[in-house]
């Protein structure tokens, strides 16, 4: 169940951060910080009162971190595989997965009008999650101390992966193989409200071959686009 905190936040009790501390084992100097990064922008749309900023930020640390890793852990492999790899972590299924571990979703600022009923939209509302939180660890104090988060969740359940889920690191890996070229990823439209959007997504093999995904999110609409193509190669 998803824990609604506007009435705890808004009490007298001061340690409701403690909580969530506890969990991701790291302490904020700026609780302030810890708040706007499970705060949903259904809550607010401000965007410097909600996760949306923390969360990009958020990715691009994760991203950074997890390539690092990699390459020092498969110093033989290709960027091609390392690419591969890398997507079997920094994916929406891999992410929430870790989140729902860590039992971020029970300390989400939510509006009641989104249904997180819904699968889909409660998975990537909980991957969203770690990475705002990822990215005010960062802001909050250095990238050693994001590092060390990474470290101890995404790294440590590094077998928790799913990795023949990974329709898009297996396209990139077939196309540096058979083209040396990646495919290219094109968002086509997006529609619904914020909370509730389905992007369509186009992949494109060497300007030639073109497969279309859909998805609550652009990284899910992008692995369903690659898993049409995979179909068709016959690579499933």
């Amino acid at each position: 169940m998803i824990r609604f905190l506007f009435n705890f936040l808004n009490s007298n009790n001061n340690n409701w951060y403690k909580i969530i501390e506890k969990k991701i084992s790291y302490n904020f100097k700026n609780k302030n910080l810890l708040k706007i990064a499970i705060t949903h922008k259904s809550v607010s749309s401000n965007p410097s009162e909600n996760y949306e900023r923390l969360e990009l930020i958020g990715d691009s640390v994760i991203n950074l971190i997890i390539t690092e890793w990699l390459s020092k852990k498969y110093i033989n492999c290709t960027e091609g595989d390392l690419t591969t790899k890398r997507a079997s972590l920094v994916n929406t299924h891999f992410l929430s997965k870790i989140s729902n571990k860590l039992k971020l979703e029970e300390n989400i600022i939510i509006s009641k009008g989104v249904n997180l009923n819904n699968d889909v939209v409660l998975k990537n509302i909980s991957a969203d999650i770690f990475e705002s939180i990822t990215g005010a660890i960062y802001l909050d104090s250095n990238i050693l101390n994001a590092k060390n988060f990474i470290l101890k969740t995404l790294i440590e359940n590094y077998n928790l992966s799913n990795k023949n889920d990974n329709y898009k690191g297996l396209l990139i890996e077939y196309c540096h193989k058979e083209y040396q070229k990646p495919p290219v990823f094109k968002i086509i439209s997006s529609e619904g409200p914020d909370h509730d959007k389905l992007f369509k997504v186009k992949a494109y093999l060497k300007n030639i071959f073109e497969y279309q995904g859909l998805g609550k999110s652009i990284k899910d609409a992008e692995q369903n686009a690659a898993k049409q193509a995979l179909v068709f190669f016959k690579k499933l």
